[in-house]
């Protein structure tokens, strides 16, 4: 009602979710959206699971383990 356009209000509540997502799993929503945005272009629809902020930040923590040892 106050967004202006019935589509621009679908937009906003994806990506509203998506940032609920990132914090409900300790994600830094600017982190994930910079990295998103830079890996996106070049991924396989097959990949998009990947994606999601669980298996972002569980991805990133296996990433950061590897890196300590």
């Amino acid at each position: 009602m106050f967004i202006g356009h019935p589509e621009a209000g679908e937009r906003s509540a994806v990506i509203y979710t998506l940032l609920g997502s990132c914090r409900r799993h300790g994600v830094n929503p600017f982190e994930y959206l910079k990295d998103l945005f830079t890996r996106l272009p070049a991924t396989k629809i097959t990949q998009i699971k990947e994606f999601k902020p669980a298996a972002w930040a569980k991805a990133k923590a296996k990433k950061q383990v590897a890196q300590a040892s």
